[in-house]
């Protein structure tokens, strides 16, 4: 599923206040789901443990971290909320984990020209956990920006 639609790839045109625009329709964002079931990513040591309603007052913290803006912040928090409803009914703790960058380059390959001066992608996963699980908590990196940036967004449940 790709939004806007698109077969294959999306010919978009950006302007510097991240409004997006194809075939004169614009859009603040680009979306698309993968099929789960034909990309797993490695399981991770280091996560956030958080209660499953905890999401929504987690993702401002979280956007803290990584420095996301405010339109940013809202699109995690949709990505996270979306990637919650896939946990198994009952779920009440989960471990949020962010896959390495290599391995989201790896299975999720992005292509995008002209290349922007800075690419970031993060994709979270959820696990389901116990209430007392004791993890590390991960290094999430910051945004980089400069006069072209992509920021791309995402969640998936295991």
């Amino acid at each position: 599923k790709t939004d806007p639609y698109t077969s294959s790839f999306w010919k978009i045109l950006a302007n510097k206040s991240g409004e997006l625009t194809q075939n004169n329709s614009k859009t603040n964002y680009l979306y698309y789901e993968f099929n789960a079931a034909n990309v797993g990513f490695s399981k991770q040591d280091q996560g956030f443990v958080l209660a499953v309603e905890d999401i929504k007052p987690f993702t401002p913290k979280l956007a803290s971290l990584m420095k996301l803006n405010n339109k940013e912040t809202e699109r995690l928090l949709f990505e996270l909320q979306h990637a919650a409803k896939d946990l198994p009914t009952g779920t009440e703790y989960i471990k949020v984990s962010l896959v390495p960058q290599s391995e989201l380059d790896s299975k999720l390959p992005l292509k995008v020209f002209p290349k922007p001066e800075h690419v970031n992608r993060y994709h979270f996963i959820f696990t389901p956990t116990g209430k007392n699980e004791k993890t590390i908590k991960p290094t999430v990196p910051e945004v980089k920006r400069g006069t072209s940036t992509l920021v791309e967004l995402g969640a998936s449940a295991k």
